[in-house]
């Protein structure tokens, strides 16, 4: 009886050593796996963020690129004087905005295709391609 009694004490010990030791490794392994999950659905949720800011951005400075132009055909619909050298300077300012804008969605990987004379609206196979005009 005794020999049984200590066969079931040094089974319980073994078991009991096996589920701590398991119990010492798994745990810390699920709490690595979901800390990496949630680190990476936080980043692409930042990801995701910083486009549509630069969508947002690339379609303000477009907005503003067109009401300056709009206003500036009005003032020639309406026979206002218009100043030559202010119009280069808000026409100037507004593309390097844009040129600005569209860069930063080329390098998130968006292709804005334009229906100008090459080398625009060639698109890239690999880029994710945003808009037709």
């Amino acid at each position: 009886m005794t020999d049984t009694d200590a066969l079931y004490g040094l089974v319980g010990a073994l078991g009991g050593a096996a589920v701590a030791s398991l119990a010492a490794v798994w745990g810390p392994l699920r709490l690595h796996r979901r800390q990496a999950q949630q680190k990476q659905s936080e980043e692409q949720a930042r990801q995701a963020d910083l486009e549509i800011s630069r969508l947002l951005r690339m379609r303000t400075a477009g907005r503003v690129w067109l009401d300056a132009l709009e206003r500036t055909v009005q003032d020639l619909e309406e026979r206002r004087a218009v100043d030559a050298e202010r119009f280069d300077e808000v026409i100037e300012e507004r593309s390097r905005e844009t040129t600005e804008a569209g860069h930063a969605l080329a390098r998130a990987g968006f292709w804005l295709q334009s229906r100008d004379t090459p080398p625009h609206g060639i698109s890239l196979p690999s880029l994710r391609r945003v808009g037709g005009g």
